[in-house]
């Protein structure tokens, strides 16, 4: 394709809103790469999450570091995601997706390579803390950097199939660490965690766009926006007398994380701050202690590790099926409310059927969709509640937030197993996060009774 005319000076008088622009167009070749991309993070991303349990049980034979040890390298990971995301998001409001987008997931990358040379608890909390940082940053702008070139009729379904990288990426990890770690040691896990994201770097650097619609917020870069939109639509009449706006920016409330809670968005934030934290609290509670309890009550060890595999699939399918339903429907929140009940009744329903293994797998896939999808929609759903100018802020708080469940939540699971809780109160005890969860969407969806609508303007 050949480039624009970029010759000549802007006029005030033609007008184009870039939103519906995008809105009204096929999907172009530069949309499908940013896609691409994102979800390529988030896979990567999935993997580095888990690398250290994959390789916990030679940490302790090899490097001699205990199983308690090994929880508080998780809670450093866990700490470092949740100070990312809060840093980065608003951050990258100020200057861009891309920049940061490319930096996060290079010092994830850089952190995963220093593990190699890891040999003490110490140096393991340091490293995977810094990992954590990349990690939770570049997750606080995937959402935001796809839903901005996503057509309004398909952002939730885009957003939800990107984020599907995660459990993608865990799983796989898996898969893979099972041939890795025998063949070339615990070290080879994090040289594949490391390298791909400093790969993915360099590409994202050659091929990733800035947000369209953050150019377009700042005023700035009138030639970008004009290559960008001839890319998306070639036959649109565009050329540089061509003026590009949003309807939908208005901010007055302030930025940053006051933005949150200005111009009417307390109360979303609110509640997509509570559902987010009691969802990641159930979800990271159920994915680290379901074998444990399932072994507890009688099944095998092979059985039990299953049972934590099928409960990452039943998350993968969710991903894939419930984003097209979000953006059918007005109210988006209803459809994650759905699901949130799907994972509650599951909860109070496999204590009575353990540990008959056929009906416990459909509970645990059931529970994956409904707490797992859940989680994804709830990221996907920030994406869309938030103006341009603060949505990687609104992401990434709510990231951050969420990420406050997942480090409180196994601790405290791991309190009430050795002061000898059974599988029935623990399960009970899930409940509540999801009960909880669920509350906060429901009345989500009472007061944004349409979250499709263009971001809140007051």
């Amino acid at each position: 394709m050949s480039s624009p005319d970029l010759s000549g000076s802007i006029s005030r008088h033609a007008r184009l809103d870039i939103a519906t622009e995008i809105d009204s167009s096929p999907i172009s070749a530069l949309q499908r790469r940013v896609l691409a991309l994102c979800a390529f993070v988030a896979l990567i991303e999935g993997f580095d999450i888990q690398a250290v349990a994959y390789v916990a049980p030679v940490l302790r034979s090899e490097v001699g570091i205990e199983a308690g040890a090994i929880g508080w390298i998780f809670g450093a990971f866990l700490t470092g995601a949740a100070a990312g995301s809060m840093v980065i998001g608003p951050l990258a409001d100020k200057f861009g997706r891309r920049p940061l987008l490319i930096g996060s997931t290079l010092v994830f990358g850089i952190g995963a390579i220093a593990t190699i040379w890891c040999s003490s608890v110490e140096s393991f909390l340091a490293v995977r803390f810094l990992t954590g940082l990349g990690v939770g940053g570049a997750a606080a702008l995937i959402v935001p950097l796809t839903y901005e070139y996503t057509p309004q009729r398909l952002r939730s379904t885009a957003a939800m199939t990107m984020l599907a990288g995660l459990p993608i990426g865990s799983v796989s990890g898996g898969i893979l660490s099972t041939w890795l770690v025998p063949a070339f040691g615990w070290q080879s896990v994090f040289l594949v965690g490391g390298v791909l994201p400093i790969l993915t770097a360099a590409i994202m650097t050659l091929l990733l766009p800035e947000s369209i619609r953050f150019l377009s917020a700042k005023g700035r870069d009138s030639e970008k926006i004009l290559t960008i939109m001839h890319r998306i639509s070639p036959s649109l009449p565009v050329d540089r007398d061509t003026v590009f706006y949003f309807e939908e920016e208005g901010l007055s409330g302030g930025s940053g994380v006051t933005a949150l809670f200005s111009e009417g968005r307390a109360g979303t934030t609110v509640f997509v701050w509570c559902a987010m934290f009691a969802n990641y609290a159930v979800f990271y509670f159920l994915a680290s202690w379901i074998p444990s309890l399932i072994t507890a009550a009688g099944s095998s060890l092979s059985v039990a590790i299953l049972a934590g595999t099928v409960f990452s699939l039943g998350g993968i399918a969710a991903a894939l099926s419930l984003g097209k339903l979000m953006d059918k429907v007005a109210r988006p929140a209803i459809v994650l409310a759905c699901a949130s009940t799907v994972a509650v009744v599951s909860i109070l329903s496999i204590p009575a059927i353990l540990p008959s293994i056929a009906p416990t797998f459909i509970a645990i896939l059931l529970l994956g969709m409904g707490s797992g999808g859940t989680q994804l929609g709830i990221i996907t759903l920030s994406g869309q509640l938030y103006p341009t100018m603060v949505r990687s802020t609104g992401v990434g708080w709510a990231l951050g937030v969420g990420r406050i469940g997942s480090i409180i939540s196994p601790v405290v699971g791991g309190l009430l197993i050795s002061t000898g809780w059974g599988a029935e109160a623990l399960f009970s005890a899930a409940a509540l996060p999801a009960l909880m969860s669920l509350g906060a969407l429901l009345a989500l969806a009472a007061i944004r009774p349409d979250s499709r609508i263009r971001p809140i303007d007051g």
